[in-house]
């Protein structure tokens, strides 16, 4: 069964759908038959499916926020106000991984288009925010977290690469631990790319578990 994505595909201008099937259960051409009405579908599995173009191992993390989190040693502060350039260079930077990115049938600027979206709606909605680090020269590296009745997330996070290797990205983490117990919860997920080693092993260090992974490939149906 595909179901329409009708905000993916409102946004990008074609039929977008997501399928979620069993390695024991793929065929390929039910796939090609029952897609026939879409220009793209995420197919979700638990492992690689044969035929299919793997784009991503999503990854789901999680943890617990004690009552006193550590305070950052970096001065972290709340981005107010619309996206500067340094802000969207960092919202960019932070989706190097991204299938959106790495996937070369998107020219369309999809990807661009996306995570501006994405970062317009950190700064915009109730209910979420960005925290950044900075120096002299500007913005060192930022982080969006949106709170929920229970829990919250992390939804991007960049540092920039002078400041790489100097505890931004800790101190970034810290913060938002900071923030989600103000925030009156005491749970926090983030989602990334197993691929993304540098931000796998950010997690790990700072007390996350995998509680998911999910083999999403990219599948454009032929047309006529």
């Amino acid at each position: 069964m595909i179901e329409r994505l009708a905000w993916d595909s409102d946004f990008f201008g074609y039929e977008v759908g997501r399928a979620r099937i069993a390695p024991d259960a793929f065929s390929l051409e039910n796939l090609q038959v029952e897609g026939s009405g879409f220009d793209l579908i995420h197919v979700l599995s638990s492992d690689p499916l044969p035929g299919l173009a793997l784009m991503d191992v999503k990854v789901v993390l999680e943890r617990e926020i004690p009552e006193a989190p550590v305070v950052p040693r970096i001065p972290v502060e709340r981005f107010q106000g619309k996206a500067n350039d340094q802000l969207k260079r960092l919202a960019l930077e932070s989706g190097i991984h991204s299938r959106f990115r790495v996937d070369p049938a998107f020219t369309n600027g999809e990807f661009e288009r996306l995570y501006m979206r994405w970062l317009d709606n950190s700064l915009e909605r109730p209910g979420e925010l960005v925290l950044v680090t900075q120096d002299e020269l500007g913005l060192t590296g930022f982080v969006s977290l949106a709170h929920g009745d229970a829990s919250s997330s992390i939804g991007l996070i960049a540092v920039d690469a002078r400041a790489r290797g100097k505890g931004v990205g800790s101190a970034l983490l810290d913060a938002s631990f900071v923030a989600v117990r103000e925030a009156g919860n005491h749970r926090i997920t983030v989602v990334t790319q197993e691929e993304n080693k540098a931000a796998m092993a950010l997690y790990a260090s700072a007390g996350f578990q995998v509680i998911e992974r999910t083999c999403i490939h990219h599948y454009r149906p032929k047309k006529g």
